[in-house]
């Protein structure tokens, strides 16, 4: 099954695909990773051709260890160029360890690797109106020297492996922050399913040497903290919460909340980091907002909703800054934010259309981050440490979450569906439509947050009206 597209998975593929364009008359062993016996007897086949100048995806198999490799370069010396494609930007550490254990299965299977290669994205690179220069866009670098010192160290690292993989049972790992570097592990879930609700992971910016001592100590609930931890303030009342069950609202709240009106406005940006750039002029990874939603509340009982959604098409940043200009200047009060993102993105559109930063660095000096106030004077249990607006939301106001969206439900579920949009011109009409629905409908979701969440703390003592979905600009 192929990756979904704009999924990290599919831009390593997408970008590995276009890799082997960089060499020509390649040919591809075009056996799926079910039939790997099939793949390594056609890659022999084209190994044996001395008319085959590269092969794309040759399978191979050694020491029990099978393995497919991105792209293998035929080199008039009768060696062969290794070279392993990457959607990253630089060389990292992991990577010259998947090229060893790769040159090590090669070497064992016969083959004289003379060169190592990582090929990754140059971010210097800027695609014009005319498409991709794919050498220019790529990046080759020779890593030899540095996959060669680590080769001595292969076998025994495969044995190791071996040994793991035959135990009766799955070794005993503490999951912690480990399990995400250099990548998220796909078994966290498995792995913290009997993980307490209150789990001390769950403290927010807990330092890995606090984590550590505690489990040292036995301590999975944040409940079993001595109360003489050292902890942040912050840390300490998400606990205090926690362990209450009871919300904490400090009484300098309503003074930190008096900058955020009403009248306001309540905004929120979704932009996409395309590994290929779909516009001219832009760069491999740049950052191209594509959506905003902004919902105005003037104070009198009166809420308007405006929103913005780019086609895809073309450039998108001139249409996105004057509609979002046209609708600020309809409104009055300061623009409730909640995080410094949208203003660092408003200020990299005034860099870029120099005639639009006057307004648009007016409306950065209108914005107010009401991430900082909640994160200073309220704490909840149910945030469980989190102080994201996914988290805040459905603590505070009732009948408010996210439950029923579909297709797009969080900022990365935007990036990859807009670029699918964006990039796929056989995306059928209907597919089309749905999607720009599920990105207007989550856009819109999050400002209607920001707006419920700032009435409901600004009226800490009174009920709030519960929220109905379909209100006030929500699909």
């Amino acid at each position: 099954m192929a990756p979904e597209p704009g999924t990290i998975l599919a831009v390593g593929t997408d970008v590995g695909i276009a890799a082997r364009l960089l060499v020509r008359g390649g040919v591809l062993v075009e056996e799926g990773p079910t039939q790997h016996a099939e793949a390594v007897e056609r890659t022999r086949e084209l190994i044996a051709n001395s008319a085959v100048p590269a092969i794309f995806e040759p399978a191979f198999a050694f020491d029990r260890v099978l393995m497919r490799a991105d792209i293998l370069e035929r080199l008039p010396s009768g060696g062969w160029r290794l070279a392993e494609v990457k959607s990253s930007t630089r060389v990292k550490a992991e990577h010259l360890h998947d090229l060893a254990i790769q040159a090590y299965v090669i070497a064992g299977s016969g083959l004289d690797v003379q060169e190592m290669q990582l090929v990754h994205v140059d971010t210097s690179y800027i695609r014009n109106e005319n498409g991709i220069d794919w050498q220019a866009y790529f990046d080759r670098e020779d890593v030899s020297a540095d996959v060669r010192a680590l080769l001595p160290a292969v076998a025994t690292r495969v044995t190791e492996m071996h040994a793991i993989l035959g135990m009766p049972a799955a070794p005993e790992v503490q999951p912690s922050g480990h399990c995400f570097s250099p990548y998220p592990c796909e078994f966290w879930d498995r792995c913290t399913a009997d993980k307490p609700s209150d789990w001390i992971i769950y403290l927010p910016r807990l330092r890995a040497t606090a984590f550590a001592e505690l489990v040292a100590n036995g301590i999975e609930s944040m409940r079993d903290i001595p109360p003489d931890f050292p902890l942040t303030p912050g840390q300490r009342r998400v606990l205090d919460a926690v362990v209450s069950g009871e919300a904490f609202i400090s009484d300098e709240l309503p003074e930190a909340l008096t900058a955020l009106g009403p009248p306001a406005s309540y905004l929120d940006f979704e932009t996409f980091s395309p590994a290929i750039p779909c516009y001219g002029g832009t760069s491999p990874y740049q950052r191209i907002p594509f959506q905003w939603s902004m919902h105005h509340d003037d104070g009198a009982g009166e809420v308007r909703h405006f929103e913005f959604l780019a086609d895809g098409d073309a450039d998108p940043r001139r249409d996105f800054a004057e509609t979002l200009i046209d609708a600020i200047s309809r409104t009055t009060g300061p623009i409730v934010v909640y995080s410094p993102f949208e203003a660092m993105v408003l200020s990299a559109l005034a860099t870029f259309l120099p005639d639009l930063s006057g307004s648009l660095c007016a409306a950065i000096d209108r914005m107010v981050d009401l991430l900082p106030i909640i994160r200073s004077h309220v704490a909840h249990p149910e945030f469980l440490g989190s102080y994201s607006i996914k988290a805040v939301a459905p603590a505070l106001v009732p009948g408010f979450n996210y439950e029923d969206l579909h297709d797009v439900t969080d900022g990365n579920d935007a990036s990859a569906v807009f670029y699918r949009v964006a990039s796929d011109r056989s995306l059928p009409e209907g597919d089309r439509g749905r999607y720009r629905r599920a990105l207007l409908t989550y856009c819109s979701r999050d400002t209607l947050a920001l707006m419920y969440v700032h009435g409901r703390l600004a009226n800490a003592s009174r009920p709030i009206v519960p929220y109905r979905a379909g209100q006030l600009g929500d699909r």
